[in-house]
């Protein structure tokens, strides 16, 4: 399995609640603006994240999954209240 892209990031919280297991999609484009590939691997860490506070994140995408040269990208989260 070769790992084509790998990034780390931050997630910063600016919200009244705390978010329990952040999961963060990464969706990578191609130059007309097409997905071509989605990398929803990875969760926060840590997992929860209080009110004002940050965490960080991995993510990569697998070569043999990405369908095209990719040169941009757009996070989505997920999480449970």
């Amino acid at each position: 399995m070769e790992i084509v892209l790998r990034s780390h990031h931050h997630v910063i919280l600016i919200n009244l609640i705390i978010l329990n297991f952040v999961k963060v999609t990464v969706h990578f484009y191609d130059a007309k603006g097409q997905v071509i590939a989605d990398s929803s691997c990875c969760y926060t860490d840590p997992t929860n994240i209080d009110p004002g506070h940050t965490s960080t994140f991995d993510s990569f995408a697998v070569a043999n999954e990405i369908s095209g040269e990719p040169v941009s990208y757009r996070l989505s989260y997920d999480w449970n209240k």
